[in-house]
């Protein structure tokens, strides 16, 4: 997955308003202050062009980096706040809701890679429900995050199958099951194990420890999850000891509890402005 953390350092590389606040042509209030629109060039030689109250930039504004970043959306008391679209200079977008110039509540990150999230953020950080989308593998995940981790009840779908299960710090863990067109499912569970460093990087194993890049010494061992099958389940079977009628009243229990629950996280602590769109569900249904 994409990493956003070289991102974030182009926002905090901006002029903070309470230091030298560079040249300035525009309204000014009976105070002298800056006050109504106006025009600024930074000593960074970062630019700024937009609206401010008290000297401080509030309302809709433009603020360029020298770096080639480029800001446009609200702000409020000299930070981004509200809805704005942040231009990386290399060729990553954000577009959605900022809180004290943070990615926060809901908002879309289309990588330089073209790998996209659309989804809640808190603090710059991947947080709550949203869906991570490769580009070119095609695999999505839809579920939950916390703290730009994929943690909780989650999905990946990958063409022709999908594994439906929770994770944690990024990881599946517990039990889980694939399901295949057709309905075919594999229930098992992921199992952490020490293998041959050489010998991983032949698997189809997920590593439990993230790449550092760096060449592993010969003989080392790295801890790999592995997939452990329990039972496969056909389509139109039924377990003899389970009545069907109770089948289907348990799995539309589960489709209003799940919906509930989404419904409730889109809506958890977010002003009416910015209620998440069903875009989820589009996503998922590709």
């Amino acid at each position: 997955m994409a990493d956003t953390e070289d991102e974030e350092n182009e926002e905090e590389q901006e002029e903070k308003p309470e230091l030298n606040l560079g040249e300035y042509e525009g309204e000014r209030n009976e105070l002298k202050e800056r006050h109504g629109f106006g025009e600024t060039i930074l000593p960074n030689g970062d630019r700024y062009r937009g609206y401010y109250e008290h000297s401080l930039r509030n309302g809709h504004g433009v603020y360029l980096f020298k770096s080639g970043a480029r800001y446009e959306g609200s702000w409020k008391d000299g930070v981004k706040e509200g809805h704005g679209k942040f231009l990386y200079p290399d060729g990553s977008s954000y577009e959605g809701n900022f809180w004290k110039d943070q990615k926060h509540a809901y908002g879309v990150y289309k990588g330089e890679n073209g790998d996209l999230y659309a989804g809640e953020w808190r603090q710059g950080q991947r947080h709550s429900y949203g869906v991570y989308k490769h580009k070119d593998s095609g695999a999505k995940y839809c579920g939950f995050w916390e703290n730009d981790r994929r943690h909780g009840k989650g999905e990946i779908l990958c063409g022709s199958y999908k594994y439906m299960g929770m994770f944690a710090n990024d990881q599946p863990v517990a039990g889980g099951k694939f399901v295949f067109l057709g309905g075919y499912e594999q229930h098992g569970h992921f199992t952490s194990v020490m293998m041959d460093a050489a010998q991983a990087a032949l698997t189809v194993d997920t590593p439990v420890e993230e790449d550092t890049g760096e060449e592993a010494e010969e003989g080392a061992q790295v801890a790999v999850l592995r997939w452990v099958p329990e039972r496969l389940i056909f389509p139109d079977v039924v377990e003899p000891s389970v009545d069907t009628e109770t089948l289907t009243k348990k799995r539309q229990k589960e489709l209003e509890e799940e919906k509930a629950l989404v419904e409730a996280v889109k809506r958890e602590n977010l002003p009416e402005a910015f209620i998440v769109p069903d875009i989820f569900d589009s996503f998922c249904a590709m």
